[in-house]
């Protein structure tokens, strides 16, 4: 007994069905090959194939008006990526700040009231790091500048528990 592909087993094909399912895919095959020297190949008569007339086209008005919108497409892209580095550096900065204020907070004990106000907006500031929106989430420079403004606040708050970390020290 010759052995059966998995296939042929799993399907219970004869040898006859699966010869005629094997030159079926071949005819398909060649088929589709007649089909595509057709497309590419020249025209006796000198004229230029359908790829060739695409890329022989003059421009047209419509031509411009997509090659003035790529143009605003690049600039719009080039003004989001320069945004997006902004942000993260902000982010980085962020960071440092949120880790060097967990350093001097550990261990530390606070009035309940204040240790929970500094715990929420410190929480708040690590939301915005664990993460974070990758650049293709943002249409536009304006979205960038929206989160680079959520993470600029976050540090500000950051400072402000720092200064009250600090007077807390020093007496």
């Amino acid at each position: 007994m010759v052995p059966r592909p998995s296939w042929a087993r799993t399907l219970r094909l004869t040898l006859k069905t699966r010869v005629t399912l094997i030159v079926a895919g071949l005819v398909w095959v060649g088929i589709a090959g007649i089909y595509l020297l057709r497309a590419t190949a020249p025209d006796p008569a000198g004229r230029p194939t359908h790829i060739e007339s695409a890329a022989l086209a003059p421009e047209t008005a419509a031509g411009k008006s997509e090659a003035t919108a790529q143009a605003a497409e690049d600039v719009r892209r080039s003004e989001t990526v320069a945004a997006y580095a902004e942000l993260e550096v902000s982010r980085k900065d962020l960071q440092k700040q949120l880790s060097d204020l967990k350093a001097v907070l550990w261990g530390r004990e606070l009035p309940v009231a204040q240790a929970r106000t500094i715990s929420r907006d410190m929480m708040s500031a690590q939301h915005l790091l664990r993460n974070p929106p990758l650049q293709g989430a943002f249409l536009d420079a304006a979205g960038v500048h929206a989160e680079k403004d959520r993470v600029d606040a976050a540090r500000v708050q950051l400072q402000e528990i720092s200064r009250t970390v600090g007077e807390l020290k020093a007496p």
